[in-house]
């Protein structure tokens, strides 16, 4: 069976050295998706604005065979607040959140 390797990028490389036998390309996306849920989630919201966290799958070659990626940005125009009609005896906010919901501008 050929190996697989799980190669995390977040700041510097972090190099799977070991591998993992899988049957195929498809059985090493869906390790890569599980293996990037718990690592991401390991982040334990230290993720911020301007990072950018990549989890690369190479063969024994050592060629990239997947890439997940995730990017942080803060975008400054990305949309803006919009608040819902009042409906008669309503708050001004969605009901359950206690907060105005923010859309993107493709939106209006």
């Amino acid at each position: 069976m050929p190996i697989y390797f799980f190669n995390i990028h977040y700041g510097e490389a972090h190099p799977d050295n070991h591998g993992e036998e899988l049957p195929d390309d498809k059985a090493a996306w869906h390790e890569a998706t599980l293996v990037a849920g718990e690592v991401f989630k390991d982040l334990d919201g230290k993720f911020e604005p301007g990072r950018h966290w990549e989890l690369e799958v190479t063969n024994e070659q050592q060629k990239s065979i997947f890439v997940i990626s995730v990017s942080g940005e803060k975008k400054q125009e990305a949309g803006r607040w919009y608040t819902p009609p009042r409906s008669k005896g309503a708050p001004n906010r969605c009901r359950g959140l206690g907060r105005k919901r923010l859309l993107s501008p493709s939106v209006f």
